[in-house]
């Protein structure tokens, strides 16, 4: 993918930038001068961060812009959005959850539910924008599905107790989804290699909601699910408080669903996008003032306080040219500091979190973090560019 072309300044460094991060740290929230009162999530994305340049470093600023559906121009820093009616696709409204990636076929991955619909949409879309596939499944009552997940074999979909109230609507309610005590929490399996419309395989699962899930994996007869799991109600629907991240084994043989707890109350969490629809030992999370890498395997964490006031964004993991390992390379994050009005990006060794960063770069201005960041490297031609 292009980078965009925003205005850059160079930056200073405390430390030293790996010569190896060629690329952009990006972020995005919602732009505070073109906020949508009525449909917050339609708001266009503004998109900030740093460009690495073998060892230095600029500042990326750029435009906002209406996103184009389903997508925003960075795939991965887009949020679920309202889409004003997709002709191809159905009549009326419906909402999109955040993309994700194949890391193989390099194709993004959602799920459309359209408002008083009894169906949904599995949309297989290229980086362009370009919907190269839509199969449809039965879906009733519009759940909100803020994600999904993928496997080698599959596309996990979730069927959770929020779902589309038509009252709401009507009345102009700041969004009108609801939590509905009564439905059945479910979810979901979509056979990825299947042709035509499918029907997913589901397991029922304790009520909850979740904003964002983690990683998945196929593990022989069984599918293991991590997200950020709210146990029952969530608080909030717009301001997504922290949760802990939660395992779902879903046992193909059987039918059932277990589920454990990997965590305790996190902000955000991911997993080493290089192990992604495979299985992972590792996640990083932030959460108050702290991020922290979580071995899942030995249960030790390691974590890094920035200090009272100082709030981290998502960790994004970028791994080094010569570490093929799982874990390794370099954590970088956006740290707004509220009291002074300031904001800084960190780099840490992947490997050390807990330990002194490698390097910090002050930011030009006080943008504040955002739970949707990712690493952009760049392509041959601007990766020569850059030498």
């Amino acid at each position: 993918m292009a980078l965009l072309s925003p205005d850059e300044q160079q930056l200073t460094v405390r430390g030293r930038v790996p010569r190896e991060l060629v690329g952009a740290l990006l972020q995005a929230h919602p732009h505070p001068g073109l906020c949508s009162r009525r449909h917050p999530e339609s708001t266009p994305l503004a998109v900030s961060g740093v460009r690495f340049r073998r060892g230095e470093v600029s500042w990326y600023q750029a435009g906002a812009g209406r996103r184009p559906c389903p997508f925003g121009p960075v795939a991965a820093l887009d949020v679920p959005v309202r889409l004003a009616g997709l002709p191809r696709l159905a009549e009326g409204q419906g909402t999109a959850a955040w993309p994700m990636r194949d890391p193989v076929s390099k194709h993004w991955h959602t799920v459309v539910t359209y408002a008083e619909r009894k169906y949904a949409d599995h949309l297989l879309v290229a980086d362009g924008g370009a919907v190269l596939r839509t199969q449809r499944f039965a879906l009733d009552q519009a759940p909100l599905m803020h994600t999904v997940a993928v496997t080698e074999r599959y596309l996990v979909v979730f069927d959770l107790p929020v779902t589309y109230r038509r009252a709401a609507a009507l009345v102009g309610e700041r969004t009108p989804y609801s939590w509905q005590a009564d439905r059945r929490a479910r979810i979901g399996l979509l056979p990825r290699d299947a042709d035509g419309d499918v029907t997913p395989r589901w397991f029922d699962v304790d009520p909850g909601y979740t904003f964002r899930t983690v990683n998945a994996y196929d593990d022989g007869d069984r599918v293991v699910v991590d997200a950020l799991w709210h146990e029952g109600a969530p608080e909030d629907l717009a301001t997504q408080g922290p949760a802990p991240v939660v395992r779902w084994t879903l046992d193909l043989r059987t039918g059932t669903a277990r589920s454990h707890a990997l965590t305790d109350e996190v902000r955000v969490a991911v997993a080493d996008p290089s192990v992604a629809g495979r299985q992972h030992r590792f996640l990083f999370s932030a959460n108050g003032n702290t991020i922290a890498r979580h071995d899942l395997r030995t249960g030790r964490t390691g974590t890094h306080d920035f200090g009272a006031g100082r709030r981290p964004g998502q960790p994004v993991l970028v791994s080094g040219v010569e570490v093929g390992a799982e874990g390794g390379g370099w954590v970088m994050a956006f740290v707004e500091d509220v009291a002074e009005r300031s904001a800084t990006a960190f780099v840490f060794d992947a490997t050390d979190v807990a330990g002194e960063p490698v390097a910090e770069i002050p930011l030009p201005a006080c943008v504040p973090t955002s739970p949707r960041a990712t690493w952009v490297p760049a392509g041959p031609a601007r990766s020569k560019e850059m030498r």
